[in-house]
């Protein structure tokens, strides 16, 4: 599977989903896998404002903290994200992006296997 096929936030969907079968194959919770859906959707719609701009290799940490400081600005019920919270999304994101370059790793490798 190749890290990057269009935008980033077509490529950013196209990992959330292969990310979600591995955790369905894992038989992660239910609750598990709605919060993570949660916090990467919400991930990808916060990429849509740079899909003519970046790849998904550009993510680095600077876009995380400015997702981060995105969702407190946006939230409405409170004046800023607690830590826990913010650890969780890191957490995730940080999980979800991880896999993905594993995948991707491997892909490339067995790719290259196969052709030579």
């Amino acid at each position: 599977m190749k890290l990057k096929k269009g935008n980033i936030s077509q490529d950013l969907e196209r990992w959330v989903r292969a990310y979600f079968n591995h955790m369905k194959t894992l038989s992660y919770s239910n609750n598990t896998i709605l919060l993570y859906e949660r916090i990467l959707l919400e991930f990808v719609e916060y990429s849509l404002d740079f899909q003519d701009e970046m790849q998904i290799n550009d993510i680095k940490t600077l876009f995380i903290v400015n997702f981060l400081d995105f969702l407190e600005k946006r939230s409405i019920n409170v004046e800023k994200l607690s830590k826990k919270t913010k650890l969780t999304y890191l957490r995730i994101i940080s999980s979800f992006l991880h896999l993905s370059m594993i995948i991707m790793m491997i892909s490339t490798n067995l790719t290259s296997i196969y052709l030579n």
